[in-house]
């Protein structure tokens, strides 16, 4: 890979009946695939029914997601991803160094969407991504299953 270094800043496994939305950042250097767990994202908003149920649960949401989104920028800032091995230590990020152990799929939606599927020994993720990741999420997967 010559030294580079590709990264998806913000990768989101969407919530489901038990686990809260995570985010993730995604890093692939010359030592492997790092999947890091920053923190959590926002799930499903509430569609309150009435007027005032309505301005109550918006402001409610609106200062929570406030909270994680300046959570997530202190999170950010901490990491080095020149040199991840730090980021190791946390039990919520993982490392991947061939693709015999995790398989990557990219899937592009007509409607825009983007995924990134993770399968692997005790790994199965499908996040969602930004559409202008894109095209880095198509090119970590074609070199990563290329190492």
């Amino acid at each position: 890979m010559n030294d580079t270094i590709l990264v998806i800043p913000r990768a989101v496994k969407p919530a489901g009946l038990i686990f809260a939305a995570r985010t993730y950042r995604i890093v692939l250097n010359d030592f492997g695939l790092y999947i890091l767990h920053i923190g959590r994202a926002m799930g499903n908003k509430p569609m309150p029914k009435g007027y005032f149920e309505k301005k109550l649960t918006d402001s409610l949401v609106t200062k929570i997601e406030s909270k994680m989104m300046k959570q997530l920028f202190e999170r950010e800032k901490d990491i080095d991803d020149s040199n991840l091995t730090d980021e190791l230590t946390s039990d919520k990020s993982q490392h991947f160094s061939s693709p015999s152990e995790v398989k990557l799929s990219f899937k592009q939606q007509a409607r825009g969407s983007v995924k990134l599927i993770v399968k692997g020994k005790g790994i199965h993720l499908k996040l969602n991504l930004s559409s202008d990741d894109a095209d880095t999420a198509q090119q970590i997967a074609n070199q990563f299953s290329q190492t």
